[in-house]
């Protein structure tokens, strides 16, 4: 054997000493379950104080349902009657439902606020769900609008819109539905724009060939565009060109469709950009709020109805494929 042979041997048997078996391989130890400590009272926020309720039932109303019952709920949710919505209704569901209780025999005002913060409640209480059909879909959209869900929008089988927490239940016992989810999405750019025109010597490209976007619509999907005000007075200071009415005669700026509950207006910050660097461009707006259901139909109307030749977004939604 020659003396390279024998030194790898000898590197292949290291990992075996005893002070190598035990850096790869760490002990795994099971957590105990614990309870809250009696110092959780100082965790819970200001806006949960109110008259007329102890300081255990605050704590209780902001922590929502004990280990026990959050047992119960995923139990419910993995096998039971409510495994067609699963973990995060069931327990929005449950939450929801002690919430009313411990508020019900004390003045106000309360505002529940779902222990998921990507999962969106609406003031009257009603959550943001994506639904898969199984089976006619029109047949299904009846039946969710009979237990009080407000369609937002469809793509296939799928079908987006707002439904009552306390109808969650109901929603998990259709037959034609799959399943239901929350839907989660975030904008992916930030409150700060960049100086993209003189980054990318677009304003060079304007004065040296004449090109301002002329002839070219581009669609943008956001969260919301006019949610916070302010877009009518964008277009008179020329930040936007003119917006224009919802037949879509004269318009610069055409929106499909606003988000009805509210956004950060993302969809307009993104319109202001597009508008420095191509001032000749026509723009249309859809919400991409709603669902994916209602995201994918927008794409859809964006094309088909305000014949957008680019379409763009800055959303990310958590589910999507």
């Amino acid at each position: 054997m020659t003396q390279s042979s024998r030194w790898f041997r000898l590197n292949l048997r290291l990992p075996r000493r005893r002070h190598c078996v035990k850096s790869r391989h760490p002990q795994i130890e099971h957590l105990e379950r614990r309870d809250l400590l009696a110092g959780v009272n100082d965790r819970v926020p200001d806006h949960v104080n109110a008259p007329g309720l102890s300081r255990d039932e605050e704590v209780e109303l902001f922590f929502g349902l004990g280990n026990a019952e959050n047992e119960n709920r995923g139990t419910l949710a993995k096998e039971g009657s409510l495994r067609k919505v699963g973990l995060d209704l069931a327990i929005l569901h449950g939450d929801h439902a002690k919430f009313k209780a411990v508020t019900a025999t004390t003045v106000g005002p309360f505002k529940f606020t779902p222990r998921n913060p990507l999962v969106k409640v609406s003031a009257s209480n009603s959550v943001d769900v994506d639904v898969l059909a199984d089976g006619n879909v029109e047949s299904l959209k009846s039946q969710l609008a009979d237990i009080g869900m407000q369609i937002t929008g469809s793509w296939q089988q799928l079908i987006s819109g707002v439904i009552p927490i306390d109808a969650i239940d109901e929603l998990a016992a259709l037959e034609q539905v799959r399943t239901a989810r929350p839907f989660m999405a975030v904008a992916s750019a930030g409150a700060a724009m960049t100086q993209g025109d003189a980054a990318q010597r677009s304003d060079e490209l304007r004065s040296t060939l004449g090109v301002d976007g002329a002839g070219v619509t581009v669609g943008i999907l956001s969260d919301s565009f006019n949610s916070l005000g302010g877009a009518a007075g964008n277009s008179a200071s020329g930040d936007l060109p003119a917006l224009g009415d919802a037949n879509g005669r004269n318009i610069s700026v055409r929106v499909l469709n606003d988000n009805p509950y509210g956004g950060s207006d993302e969809g307009r910050a993104l319109a202001q950009v597009i508008h420095d660097v191509a001032p000749g461009a026509s723009l249309a707006f859809a919400t991409a709020g709603l669902g994916q259901a209602a995201f994918a139909q927008y794409i859809s109307d964006l094309r088909t109805i305000a014949g957008a030749d680019v379409i763009i977004d800055d959303i990310l939604y958590y589910a999507e494929p």
